[in-house]
């Protein structure tokens, strides 16, 4: 390593520490929605269910 690496470090271990604390602040949203689906092929029967995701 030289002296210019060795300067980068520094940086580059204070942006790390400032990602890792903005990592911990999210905030994820939860949604689920009802879907209706049918079979492929006849008699087509529907069904329900619901879908659960991150918004």
């Amino acid at each position: 390593m030289d002296k210019e690496q060795l300067s980068q470090f520094k940086y580059l271990k204070s942006e790390i520490e400032i990602l890792k604390k903005q990592i911990e602040d999210i905030t994820y949203t939860i949604t689920t929605d009802p879907v209706k689906e049918s079979t492929p092929y006849f008699p087509y029967i529907e069904s329900d269910f619901l879908i659960t995701g991150v918004d």
